[in-house]
């Protein structure tokens, strides 16, 4: 009876080792995890506050080149009008020129 009793109790010391390897073997793969999961936090943090930045830089970008549009745009109308008032002054001219050609031609018709 003595020795099934040490037999057990052998066996169940050796059953009781087995679990705290286990535990402490578990405790170190939760460790491990937590600090995969802290680390992968942080890259997606910084891949975040990255894309933050990029994205900053692109409205900036895009709002310099909507104000460089609109300024290219604005100088395009003041050349067609500026080239529309110099199409008429040129009419002008050559309307006036005519009138004086005209003009000049009825004096020589008379003299």
């Amino acid at each position: 009876l003595d020795a099934s009793l040490a037999r057990d109790h052998r066996r169940m010391m050796e059953e009781t080792d087995l679990l705290r390897s286990q535990l402490v073997q578990s405790q170190d793969e939760a460790l491990a995890l937590r600090a995969a999961q802290a680390q992968e936090a942080q890259e997606a943090l910084q891949m975040k506050l990255q894309a933050e930045a990029n994205l900053e830089i692109l409205r900036n970008d895009c709002a310099a080149q909507a104000s460089q549009l609109l300024e290219l745009e604005d100088a395009k109308v003041s050349k067609d009008q500026l080239l529309q008032r110099l199409k008429h002054r040129c009419h002008q001219v050559k309307v006036k020129r005519e009138s004086f050609h005209h003009y000049q031609a009825k004096d020589l018709h008379r003299q």
